[in-house]
């Protein structure tokens, strides 16, 4: 089993097992991500369940196609992890600089067009900013969507609403 699936498959037992669906209280916009590292994204009741799955890994399908798995974690070509039919990338305002270290705080910016990070049961689409802060645990984001479009076999859902996601540690080792 390969680190990413193992990534995945702790961080939805840890989820599932701590019953967690903590409210944030404050605007993650204006928070700092450190300050709340162990909520995940607050969601409706009525919220599509893929929708869910997405605000819970949206680390998975946003932030890890793009580290490798050196430690320190440098920046790798997301292509290699990403189906689109287009996407584009910037890291702190500029272009991906693949091979270079990941600094323990910084913002990415993604656009994308039918991107299916997630496996073939979510597509997204539209873009999205990811402020991240790197802590001992794993990574904490402030997730901001803009028209950021997920097609599920149930329909098109528009995210618009900023949220707070996680990707844990696995072995003592950042993802």
């Amino acid at each position: 089993m390969n680190r990413m699936t193992l990534v995945v498959l702790l961080e939805a037992a840890i989820l599932q097992m701590a019953g967690c669906s903590a409210q944030l209280e404050s605007d993650p916009i204006t928070s700092s991500v450190s300050s709340a590292p162990y909520l995940v994204p607050a969601t409706d009741e009525s919220e599509n369940p893929r929708v869910k799955d997405f605000k819970t890994f949206a680390l998975n399908a946003l932030l890890l196609p793009l580290l490798d798995d050196d430690v320190p974690a440098r920046w790798a070509d997301p292509s290699f992890s990403l189906d689109c039919d287009d996407a584009r990338v910037k890291v702190d305002g500029k272009r991906l600089d693949i091979g270079s270290p990941v600094p323990d705080a910084f913002t990415v910016r993604w656009h994308m067009e039918a991107c299916t990070s997630m496996g073939q049961g979510i597509e997204l689409s539209g873009d999205v900013e990811l402020r991240v802060e790197s802590n001992p645990d794993g990574y904490a984001a402030s997730v901001h969507p803009k028209g950021l479009l997920v097609r599920t076999t149930e329909g098109v859902h528009a995210v618009n609403e900023p949220f707070v996601a996680l990707l844990a540690v696995v072995d003592g080792h950042r993802p």
